[in-house]
């Protein structure tokens, strides 16, 4: 939500002295779905482009499980199912594939993307993030990780 994305624009305010934070960049892009792609920040380093999908969902009385296959369900603290949620993994994965097509458009192919969930509510619990291949933080890692 906007609030989350909004900490997460405050906590990396100082790094806009070293490089460039782009918010809600909307690409000219449409997925084989008919999905359009826009990423909740970029951030142009010299080690590439980190591109963040931000979430700010749920509260202390609720928890995320991620499988294996990086499918997200929300659960109640005690384990009583709420409702499965699209994967913030699999959508940043296509923001990153949207926006390497739209640079490789203008013979830009040789920029690394790093995708990065950021999880910009401290109250929510995460139960067995199985999917280690993906990055993942909470929002009170995003200085030392985004660095």
């Amino acid at each position: 939500g906007d609030r989350g994305e909004e900490y997460v624009e405050m906590v990396l305010s100082p790094l806009a002295k070293k490089y460039d934070l782009l918010y809600n960049i909307i690409i000219d892009y449409q997925d084989y779905k008919g999905n359009t792609s826009e990423s909740d920040l970029y951030v142009l380093t010299p080690k590439g482009i980190i591109c963040c999908e931000i979430k700010n969902k749920g509260n202390e009385k609720h928890m995320f499980h991620i499988t294996r296959d990086g499918q997200w369900s929300k659960c109640y603290a005690d384990g009583k199912f709420i409702e499965v949620m699209d994967s913030p993994f699999a959508q940043n994965i296509r923001h990153c594939l949207a926006t390497e097509e739209f640079l490789a458009r203008y013979g830009i192919d040789d920029v690394k993307m790093i995708p990065l969930v950021i999880i910009a509510n401290e109250k929510v619990h995460i139960k067995k993030v199985l999917f280690l291949n993906l990055n993942s933080i909470k929002r009170n890692g995003v200085e030392q990780t985004v660095l």
